[in-house]
């Protein structure tokens, strides 16, 4: 059934205000059906990744590596910082910690 912007005039109040508020449910499911497709395509992508990427034992790693600075210079500073956080994590429950991808570097 299409309703003219002219008939839609000569509607009474309450049914105007009905045809105008199931318009505007029918945009918010629209929007919201259309937001949640696109959160769980990002969702998937991230799993993805995640489970596509190399990971090392955290700590294992930070305690070999030479760097001075190995876990997220800008986060943590030097190294030590870094062991400190991930055994911080451990602490707290944590029953795995894994660095994803990591550099190798020498320095």
């Amino acid at each position: 059934m299409v309703i003219s912007a002219e008939s839609r005039n000569n509607l009474p109040h309450s049914i105007n205000m009905r045809f105008s508020l199931v318009k505007l449910l029918l945009s918010a499911a629209i929007i919201l059906l259309v937001a949640s497709c696109s959160t769980q395509d990002r969702n998937h992508a991230s799993q993805q990744y995640i489970q596509s990427m190399r990971k090392v034992p955290a700590l294992a790693w930070l305690q070999a590596n030479a760097n001075q600075s190995a876990l997220a210079t800008n986060r943590f500073g030097p190294t030590k910082e870094g062991r400190k956080f991930v055994e911080h994590l451990f602490h707290l429950g944590a029953a795995q910690v894994y660095v994803g991808d990591p550099m190798e570097e020498a320095t």
